[in-house]
């Protein structure tokens, strides 16, 4: 069976258990792609699995997200 799992954060503890769970599938003899950040923080992990990085998207707790209003009003505006 082909199956597509789609994490959008490549950080964070929500792409831990995307690869575990894309693990397990391939390990099961589906095949399985996981599409996520282009900042995958697990890109040096072995894996069983296909790994396409499509996304760019802001992280919402980024270091800089405490900067001073004005502009991060108009970074957000821009986003």
């Amino acid at each position: 069976m082909k199956i597509a799992v789609v994490e959008f954060l490549g950080r964070g503890g929500m792409i831990h258990y995307a690869y575990q769970w894309c693990q397990a599938l391939a390990q099961h003899g589906d095949e399985v792609t996981l599409l996520t950040d282009r900042r995958f923080e697990l890109d040096r992990l072995p894996r069983d699995f296909h790994l396409r990085r499509l996304f760019d998207l802001w992280d919402p707790k980024s270091a800089d997200s405490h900067t001073p209003a004005p502009r991060h009003f108009l970074r957000r505006l821009g986003r």
